[in-house]
C-alpha cells in the first residue's frame, strides 16, 4: 500500500484576469478637476453629484447631445391675448423674456418708450389671474422688482402700459406672444444648491439646460470650452445650447 503524501493540488496555470474598468471615452477638464466617462455611462470625477445627475451627464457626454426642456416651447407664448390696441410700435421688454428664472421677486425690465409719461406693469399667472400690479412709475424708470414672492414652479406672463401722449401703449402688442416666464421650482432650486457646491462647469450646464435655463447653461458650457479649448464633446454642447435657447 503507497503511504507516500498525495502530491499538491496544482494551481491554475493564470488565475482569472480581474474585470477592468472600461476605457474612458470621453475625458474633460473641469472646475473641480478631471471628468471621464466610459461607454458603459459610468462618470468619474463628480463623486459630489448625485447619481441621478451622473446618470444625465453621461447621456449628454456620450450622444454629445443636449435636449430640448419641453418648457421652452410653453414660454413660448401665445398669440391673439387681448391686451389693448394701438397702432404704435411697441417698446421692448427685456428680462425675463420666456425664460425660467431663479428668483421669485424678479426684476423685470424695458427698454423706454418715446416720449412716454409713465408706465404701469403688470403680472398674471397662466389662468389669467392678476397677482401683481405696479404704481405708476415715472417716465425715466425702466424696472420694477415684484413686491411680494411669486409661487415656485409656477409660469406668469407681464406686461408694461406706457402713458404716451395720453394714450395706452401696450408691450407686448395685442398680437405678439405673451412674455412669459417660469419661477423655477423648489425642488429644483434645492438641487441647484447642492451642484453649485460641486463646482462642475459640466453638471451646471446639463441641469441649466434640463430646466429651460439656457443663457446660465450657456456661460457653464464656454467656461468648459475655455477649459478644454481642443474638445469635439464641449464644443458641441456649446453650440447646442445655443441652438435651444436661441441664443445669438
Amino acid at each position: 500500500m503507497n503511504n507516500s503524501p498525495s502530491p499538491p493540488a496544482t494551481p491554475n496555470e493564470s488565475p482569472a484576469d480581474e474585470p477592468t474598468s472600461a476605457e474612458a471615452v470621453v475625458v474633460l477638464n473641469d472646475r473641480g478637476g478631471t471628468i471621464t466617462v466610459d461607454k458603459n455611462g459610468t462618470v468619474v470625477g463628480l463623486d459630489d453629484v448625485p447619481a441621478s445627475t451622473r446618470d444625465e451627464i453621461a447621456q449628454v457626454l456620450l450622444s454629445e447631445r443636449l435636449d430640448q426642456p419641453a418648457i421652452l416651447k410653453e414660454l413660448g407664448g401665445q398669440n391673439g391675448a387681448l391686451r389693448g390696441s394701438n397702432n404704435a410700435q411697441p417698446f421692448k421688454l427685456t428680462y425675463p423674456s420666456r425664460t425660467v428664472i431663479v428668483t421669485d421677486r424678479p426684476n423685470l425690465k424695458w427698454e423706454r418708450a418715446s416720449s412716454a409719461s409713465s408706465y404701469r406693469v403688470y403680472v398674471s399667472d397662466q389662468a389669467g389671474n392678476e397677482v401683481a400690479r405696479s404704481q405708476d412709475l415715472p417716465s425715466e424708470r425702466s424696472a420694477w422688482v415684484v413686491p411680494k414672492p411669486l409661487k415656485r414652479g409656477e409660469i406668469y406672463d407681464w406686461t408694461v402700459v406706457a402713458m404716451v401722449s395720453g394714450r395706452e401703449i401696450v408691450s407686448p402688442g395685442p398680437t405678439a406672444p405673451e412674455m412669459k416666464f417660469q419661477v423655477l421650482s423648489a425642488r429644483n432650486l434645492q438641487q441647484l444648491s447642492q451642484l453649485q457646491k460641486a463646482r462642475s462647469h459640466l453638471a451646471l450646464g446639463v441641469f441649466y439646460t434640463k430646466v429651460g435655463m439656457t443663457r446660465q447653461a450657456e456661460r457653464e458650457f464656454q467656461e468648459l470650452v475655455r477649459l478644454n479649448p481642443n474638445s469635439k464633446v464641449a464644443t458641441n454642447l456649446l453650440r447646442n445650447v445655443r441652438l435651444l435657447g436661441g441664443i445669438d
